[in-house]
Order: C-alpha cells, then sequence, then structure tokens
C-alpha cells in the first residue's frame, strides 16, 4: 500500500507543492494527506474517508483518482489472500483427524454387526421351530357415506383498496452552501446520492423521506439550512465532520 503514497508524494513534489498547497485547494487537512503519502491509513476517520481522499488528492495532482481507489481495493485484497493459507492448513488438518476417527468408527460398528449377526444364526438354530400362525380373516373396507352440501360455498369477494398517491413534498430537506473546497459526501435513507468536491459559492439541495448522514472534509467551507431553519457552520476549518438529520415526528 506504500505504492499508492508514494506516487501522490512524488507526483506532488513533481508540480513544486507543499502538504499546505494541496491543503488550501482540496480542503483536506495536512495530517491526513501526510498519513496518505506515509502509507498509514489507520490515522484517518475512516474507509470511506480514505477511499475519498485518495480519489481527490489523485485527480487533483492530474492522476486517475478511480485507478488509485482500485489499487487501495487490491492491496486490502492481497493482504486477505496471503493470511488465508494458515486458515486453510488448519481446516485441512482438523479435516485429517476427523476422516481417521470415523474409519476407526466405522470398523468398530462393522465388528459389532457381525457378531451380532453370528449370534442370531447361532440361536436360531438352536431353538425349536415355532408352529405356523393361523390365517387371520381381514375384513373388507367399508366405503364412508358421502353426504352432499345443503347450500353452494359462495364465491370470497376481493376488495381492492386504491393506491395512495405519493407525497410532493419530502420530509427532509437540506441545503449546504460552499464558501471553499470541501470534500463532501452525502447518505440519503442508506443509499449515497453524492461525492465530491463542490465549487466555490455552489449550493447544493438534498432530499430525503427518514435520515440523511453528511461526511465534511472540512466544514467551515459548508453551511447548512435543515427544513428552512439555518443551522450555520459544524466546524472549524479542516475538521472532518459527520452529521445526521432526521425526519421530525410526526404530530398526531
Amino acid at each position: 500500500m506504500d505504492m499508492i503514497g508514494n506516487l501522490l508524494a512524488s507526483e506532488r513534489k513533481k508540480k513544486g507543492l507543499e502538504i499546505v498547497d494541496v491543503e488550501h485547494t482540496t480542503g483536506i487537512r495536512a495530517a491526513y494527506l501526510q498519513a496518505l503519502e506515509e502509507g498509514r491509513y489507520s490515522v484517518l476517520p475512516g474507509d470511506v474517508y480514505v477511499k475519498g481522499f485518495i480519489r481527490n488528492y489523485g485527480n487533483y495532482l492530474g492522476l486517475d483518482g478511480a485507478h488509485l481507489v482500485q489499487l487501495y481495493n487490491d492491496s486490502l485484497h492481497n493482504e486477505t489472500v496471503t493470511a488465508t493459507p494458515t486458515v486453510v492448513e488448519k481446516i485441512e488438518s482438523s479435516r485429517k483427524k476427523s476422516s481417521h476417527r470415523q474409519i476407526i468408527s466405522s470398523l468398530i460398528i462393522v465388528l459389532l454387526l457381525a457378531l451380532s449377526a453370528w449370534g442370531l444364526y447361532v440361536w436360531q438354530q438352536s431353538s425349536p421351530a415355532a408352529p405356523a400362525a393361523a390365517p387371520q380373516t381381514i375384513a373388507p373396507a367399508v366405503k364412508p357415506a358421502v353426504i352432499p352440501a345443503t347450500q353452494p360455498t359462495a364465491p370470497t369477494q376481493v376488495v381492492v383498496q386504491p393506491t395512495a398517491l405519493p407525497a410532493t413534498n419530502r420530509p427532509i430537506t437540506l441545503l449546504a452552501r460552499y464558501s471553499d473546497r470541501c470534500w463532501t459526501s452525502v447518505i440519503a435513507d442508506g443509499k449515497s446520492i453524492y461525492e465530491g468536491v463542490p465549487k466555490l459559492d455552489e449550493v447544493l439541495t438534498w432530499q430525503a423521506d427518514r435520515q440523511i448522514v453528511v461526511n465534511f472534509g472540512n466544514a467551515a467551507a459548508v453551511e447548512l439550512t435543515f427544513n428552512g431553519q439555518p443551522v450555520g457552520k459544524i466546524g472549524e476549518r479542516g475538521d472532518v465532520v459527520v452529521k445526521t438529520f432526521t425526519a421530525p415526528p410526526v404530530k398526531p
């Protein structure tokens, strides 16, 4: 995974940029940019931020951010595959031991069955023949009488309820006004609907039925309005802030 960090650092130095220059333009804190270049991903808030920062940092330097994220995912997969053989060896060893136990148990069962069969044969040879049993008379089966129904069954009536029309206004409306660059991701009702860096002075609006979760990489660069009520700024410059907005309770 150091390959990604080396590529980012090398490209930044080629362009004659300092970490503070990248921080000012992308809105990503200098400490996080330094951690990306050194491959210290545990310093970042979470995996979603790691991928978002790699993509935006790479695109800013003129690299293919999506390709860098794919390299990051591949590196995680390779770590998992490297650790797998040890687990497989333990499973195979356990299977071999279990197979040996099953073979021994099967042999013991076969031996017991053979001894039981031999004992039954000896007992039958030594016992006198039993008299033949008298034939049994089997009474003919009596068919049950069929009683016709006195009244026909009424057909079931299916009542179709009219389909309610969808509401035109959704319970949650969140407006964001940007005064600086800020990496942003938005999840509405459990589905990702936006991820990127809006332009300066851009105004974005998102709606949801139950919940909106927003992630900001530079909280001081955005002012929020929730359902028409100003919220203002929710952090300082360079702060990574995750905030959740839920639908107001329905009045009885």
